[in-house]
């Protein structure tokens, strides 16, 4: 079958005119293809865009289009709401392009990946500590990028989400009246908790602990700590009444 003359059009795009074929073929050059991926990204439609940038990643692996149709993979991920799979895909990009100009960008949003990945304090907390791992090497390895500061925030969260998870074991030993496990398990609370609820309830917790364990001086030293506006404050200062 003879072909007629190819047309290359100014957008990138080449067309391929087939005589005796009722249909044109299209071949899309890397460009065109992320091109378009960015397009349907712009306009949301982000599993239209999704399939452009694996077909560049797929075709043209070790090209510079390759490499940010893996990034615009993870991002594609990430504005669809897919946090583990975008997690996958930034860890897959930093990777092999460590030293790219998205790195740091990357970074982020495979901290924030793992952020929106993490389970209730009752759960399992392994996503809650890759989470925390994200953002610290993040924060040591960009300290002047402008997410710096909601980096920041977002650790002191996940670093608190740890610590409702040592608040709610430490609940359950106090029930037991395992009370050195309680101690155990809160006593960094008071000092390092960025929520004053949680260091309120956590300081309450452990005067109870040492009050069980009649050690007035330690159980009061705790109960003057409770400070703010909770039902904390009001139960601390009861059981201080009932040890003097």
């Amino acid at each position: 079958m003879k072909s007629l003359p190819i047309l290359a059009l100014t957008t990138g795009i080449t067309v391929i005119l087939m005589s005796g074929c009722s249909h044109h073929i299209i071949l899309l050059s890397p460009e065109d293809h992320y091109f378009l991926g960015n397009h349907y990204l712009d306009k949301g439609e982000n599993a239209k865009a999704k399939e452009q940038f694996e077909y560049i990643r797929d075709h043209y692996t070790l090209s510079e289009f390759g490499t940010m149709s893996q990034f615009k993979l993870a991002q594609t991920q990430f504005l669809r709401k897919n946090y583990l799979e975008a997690a996958v895909d930034f860890e897959i990009f930093l990777e092999f392009h460590p030293a790219h100009k998205l790195a740091s960008y990357a970074q982020y949003h495979l901290a924030l990946s793992k952020f929106h990945s993490i389970r209730t304090p009752d759960r399992d907390q392994t996503m809650t500590r890759e989470a925390l791992s994200a953002f610290n090497k993040f924060l040591q390895l960009y300290p002047d990028h402008p997410n710096f500061d909601n980096a920041l925030s977002f650790k002191h969260r996940v670093e608190d989400h740890l610590f409702k998870h040592d608040l709610a074991v430490a609940r359950t030993y106090y029930r037991r009246h395992a009370f050195d496990s309680t101690i155990n398990r809160l006593e960094q609370i008071p000092q390092l908790a960025h929520e004053q609820l949680l260091r309120a309830e956590s300081s309450y917790l452990l005067g109870r602990s040492y009050e069980q364990l009649n050690d007035k001086e330690r159980a009061l030293e705790y109960y003057r700590s409770v400070s703010g506006v909770s039902r904390w404050v009001e139960k601390a200062r009861n059981r201080m009444k009932n040890l003097d």
